[in-house]
């Protein structure tokens, strides 16, 4: 009889076991979530990159066409074009119209606004994007204009080579 009455006190996990595996558990959910999280943020700055190659090279086989770039179109942002999520009315549109650019690039991430800018005003033109991760790259926006005082932009200067 004194066999089954140790038998039973030892069946099963006591409380504090159970507490170390289910902390231990959350820990490794939650850096599962960050982790995934963090890759689909980069995975999406990978494509406003890749985007952002397309209209550059659209824009220099629309200049090698038109010999200009595409005059600004409203001035929404400070005289920066914006495109992405509503290109109807901004520079991707002669682009878009033109055959020089498809399918047109769309803003992967909802309710981020525009990503895509572009400047035009003569002895520079200036296309720029809106990142979710820091850049570490050297062509930052903030050398083109002062108000980019983060470093999430990336921009290219499509007049360097003319």
């Amino acid at each position: 009889m004194d066999k089954n009455i140790y038998w039973k006190r030892n069946y099963g996990f006591t409380l504090i076991e159970l507490l170390v595996v289910i902390s231990i558990i959350g820990f490794l959910v939650t850096a599962a979530v960050y982790s995934f999280n963090k890759a689909r943020m980069q995975a999406r700055d990978v494509k406003r990159m890749v985007d952002m190659s397309q209209i550059e090279t659209a824009l220099k086989i629309y200049y090698q066409d038109k010999n200009s770039f595409p005059g600004n179109t409203d001035n929404d942002s400070g005289g920066w074009d914006c495109g992405g999520s509503n290109y109807d009315t901004v520079f991707i549109q002669p682009l878009a119209t033109g055959g020089y650019i498809k399918p047109v690039p769309t803003e992967p991430k909802k309710g981020m606004g525009c990503s895509y800018r572009y400047y035009n005003y003569g002895t520079r033109v200036i296309l720029g994007v809106r990142l979710e991760a820091p850049q570490t790259v050297p062509d930052r926006c903030d050398k083109y204009q002062s108000w980019v005082a983060d470093n999430y932009w990336y921009c290219v200067d499509l007049m360097k080579d003319k």
